[in-house]
């Protein structure tokens, strides 16, 4: 361990205090470029030539959409990863949002209301090459109908019209060494319910798997990984291909630990002690930016590690049998796929820089962490029901449990308050369950099924290979269910 000056890490301590919240982005929303990190492992994700993104609540889908649609935050990316997996090909880009929410965020290309007026009966592909149609039609100069609804039928009417409109448009774009890339971000807002919202996704897999065919345009879809998990989308010819290049857009520990450092560097109040703790291992860093200028702080979970040991202390209690603070933060916020928010992992460490009494060795300590996690597990469960507001519902009758559990208490503890059928007459549409909705159920334990099926997608439970169910921390703490040995579900001390 290195010497550091109490000075040094009151000023860290400051500076983890004014982390940044991370609020959620809205899609279109313009992202500054001096404010954007880029972890390594979101290379792929931002691939023009990737048609499926999927991530949770949290993970940056609605951020990175709106950096690819900024043109100084687009050329942001395409020099941070530059040399990576395709990334070249951001270079002349020409991007428009083809859906973004209901309002039709991000000048969107039409609209939920647009998408509201197309009939059950009319093809679901069809309001999808309506955006292409919108985005392409300015590139070769040609006239189109202006309601949307005319624009259907035209292109119901001249199929030959629109596949030459393509045509030239992709000619063009590629004479002049440009793409077009259009965005669709917040599907579940498409239409009211998940049938229809199913049936306008797999219209837009199956044009984004069209567009493939030419050379200079592409679709890029954000999705939920619970949408995702539904085979009945990839369905159709060729499907598969759209389904097996899906990339999936997580956090590594090494990205989180490497974000941090970002923050830190950039704030004044901990650029210094940052800068000066880093010399001593070894570590060079430059003007503002930890990402460019110090790969060892982006990639190196030794490095990493070291620097934390500084900031947070070796260990989380007295002992190394507690574990160290730089393996076991991202451990206990991870949920059931082993995935972390940024905006959870700042939290954390936020409330800890915020628990009194300071420790007098680190800037941070394992008590602050501690709350600082049971803080946070109630802001992600909060943050999750926005999206899946039964999630309560199903985790409130196991309250006071010990996990893992075995699958029959959980189901009998589901059977005792009617979980199900609560939650199936109280949320309707796109508010229940999307596995309660699509599947064929016949029987109460298939519906149980059911919901533990899209509680595992969303990552709130977890079936280990004993047949034990189990949830991880950053859902349990909240929630009041208990694990031997685990952090405890207290409130924070007064």
């Amino acid at each position: 361990m290195i010497d550091v000056t109490l000075q040094d890490l009151a000023a860290i301590r400051r500076g983890l205090a004014a982390l940044p919240d991370l609020a959620h982005h809205v899609a279109g929303t313009p992202v500054a470029p001096d404010q954007i990190f880029f972890p390594h492992s979101h290379a792929a994700a931002l691939d023009p030539d990737v048609a499926l993104v999927v991530g949770n609540r949290g993970v940056g889908k609605s951020f990175w959409a709106s950096a690819l649609a900024g043109d100084e935050s687009r050329a942001a990316i395409a020099d941070a990863y530059r040399g990576y997996r395709n990334q070249q090909r951001l270079d002349g880009l020409r991007v428009r949002f083809g859906f973004s929410g209901a309002e039709g965020g991000g000048d969107a290309l039409i609209s939920g209301a647009n998408i509201s007026r197309v009939g059950i009966k009319t093809p679901a592909v069809l309001p999808w090459r309506a955006a292409v149609v919108r985005s392409l039609a300015p590139i070769v100069g040609q006239a189109i109908p202006a309601r949307f609804n005319e624009l259907i039928n035209w292109i119901k009417d001249n199929p030959d019209e629109q596949q030459t409109l393509f045509r030239d448009a992709d000619r063009l774009l590629t004479q002049r060494r440009e793409r077009a890339l259009i965005l669709f971000d917040q599907l579940e807002q498409m239409a009211d319910d998940w049938s229809r919202i199913n049936e306008l996704t797999k219209g837009l897999l199956q044009t984004a798997l069209a567009m493939k065919s030419y050379k200079s345009i592409r679709l890029k879809i954000f999705m939920r990984p619970d949408q995702f998990e539904n085979a009945d989308l990839f369905r159709f010819p060729d499907g598969s291909k759209i389904q097996g290049e899906a990339v999936r857009l997580w956090w590594r520990a090494t990205d989180l630990y490497a974000l941090l450092y970002f923050e830190l560097l950039r704030n004044a109040l901990s650029r210094g002690p940052m800068r000066a703790i880093s010399g001593r291992f070894g570590i060079v860093l430059g003007a503002d930016s930890a990402v460019r200028l110090s790969q060892d702080l982006v990639t190196s979970a030794q490095q990493q590690r070291r620097v934390f040991e500084i900031i947070a202390g070796e260990f989380m209690g007295k002992g190394k049998n507690r574990g160290a603070p730089y393996t076991w933060i991202p451990l206990h916020l991870s949920d059931s796929r082993g995935e972390v928010s940024p905006r959870s992992f700042l939290r954390v460490l936020k409330a800890a820089a915020d628990y009194e009494p300071a420790p007098s060795d680190s800037a941070i300590g394992f008590k602050g962490i501690n709350d600082g996690v049971r803080t946070t597990s109630e802001h992600r469960l909060s943050e999750l029901q926005e999206d899946y507001p039964w999630v309560s519902q199903a985790l409130e009758p196991l309250r006071g449990a010990l996990v893992p559990a075995l699958k029959d208490d959980v189901f009998d503890r589901w059977r005792s308050g009617e979980v199900v059928s609560k939650i199936v007459s109280q949320y309707k549409g796109i508010r229940a369950p999307i596995d309660l909705v699509v599947a064929m159920l016949s029987s109460e334990d298939e519906r149980m099924t059911a919901l533990l099926n899209a509680l595992q997608d969303i990552g709130v439970m977890d079936v280990r290979k004993n047949g034990k169910i189990d949830v991880p921390d950053i859902f349990r703490v909240r929630a009041g269910i208990l694990r031997k040995g685990g952090v405890p579900p207290q409130q924070r001390p007064q």
